[in-house]
């Protein structure tokens, strides 16, 4: 006749093995990330040398945002004036391209300031 083990015993030896293994690969990990170097503060550099160019960073930024706001409105103009672009896939595309004139327009004239 065959003894077994009941079964809340077998998984408790099999979670203390896996408990085991991991505690052990845990001290393998910490021993092999040791450093002795400690950083205190450090400085953000941002781009080396922009204030020479930046100036010439408004132009195409500027361009970006009007061409996004223009496709938006023609998005927009072209959705209201054809019938046949009056479905709901169509109207979602329309609130998609007014949320994106709001994001354009927040946020291109702070990064505009900036240059």
């Amino acid at each position: 006749m065959r003894i077994t083990m009941p079964l809340w015993r077998r998984l408790n030896e099999r979670v203390d093995a896996e408990n085991k293994i991991s505690h052990d690969m845990n001290i393998g990990l910490s021993i092999a990330n040791s450093s002795g170097f400690q950083v205190s503060e450090f400085i953000l550099m941002g781009f080396p040398g922009i204030h020479e160019w930046q100036h010439w960073l408004f132009l195409p930024l500027a361009l970006l945002y009007f061409l996004a706001l223009g496709a938006n409105l023609l998005i927009i103009i072209t959705i209201q004036h054809e019938t046949m672009l009056h479905e709901p896939m169509y109207h979602l595309l329309g609130i998609l391209a007014v949320v994106d004139i709001g994001l354009a327009t927040t946020i291109m004239p702070k990064i505009l300031a900036i240059f």
